[in-house]
């Protein structure tokens, strides 16, 4: 039988409590669906998708069926960092920095209600859908993405992981803080 000395314990316990306390979703706490409460859309296309989700920087994106000028909301409380208009495919987007290091994009958006720099909460219009950028309609590309862009795993608190054609009602409701 081998025999372990205390500091082979001590890494073994410490490493099953990171692993049993990480998750394998990179979503802001709390996140939830970036649309009003009480609003059902579809699903466009999810993870994975093979019109536009099939390199790594779309892997984990999901396209919300949004009618043009829909409001858009924040997905989880942060700070935005970009908002602006790229010529990279995905037109007007704002990406909103979140307290674990990670950002959520909204993108083809036609206008924005924050600028640069601004604290927002969830629940919060933040722009409304569009059609900038490559698309073929409107709707809302969302994804969580790391400071290389590249998308990473997300669920929503309300939604779960969607899928592709599911219909999805938000639960966002803006809950303003007490003064």
């Amino acid at each position: 039988m081998p025999v372990y000395t205390r500091w082979t314990l001590v890494f073994f316990v410490l490493f099953l409590l990171i692993m049993m306390c990480s998750s394998d979703y990179a979503n802001p706490p709390g996140m939830k669906a970036p649309w009003p409460g009480g609003i059902t859309f579809k699903v466009n296309q999810g993870n994975f998708g093979p019109i536009s989700h099939n390199i790594p920087y779309t892997f984990y994106a999901w396209d919300f069926d949004l009618p043009l000028f829909t409001p858009v909301v924040a997905a989880a409380d942060g700070i935005s960092a970009v908002v602006a208009y790229k010529n990279d495919g995905y037109g007007n987007r704002i990406q909103i920095r979140h307290i674990n290091g990670h950002y959520s994009l909204y993108a083809h958006l036609d206008s924005f209600c924050v600028y640069p720099g601004e604290k927002v909460l969830r629940g919060q219009i933040i722009g409304y859908s569009g059609i900038t950028g490559y698309t073929n309609g409107p709707h809302l590309h969302f994804s969580i993405i790391d400071k290389r862009n590249y998308s990473l795993p997300s669920k929503f608190s309300d939604i779960g992981v969607p899928v592709e054609g599911e219909y999805c009602t938000s639960q966002n409701w803006l809950v303003c803080p007490t003064l």
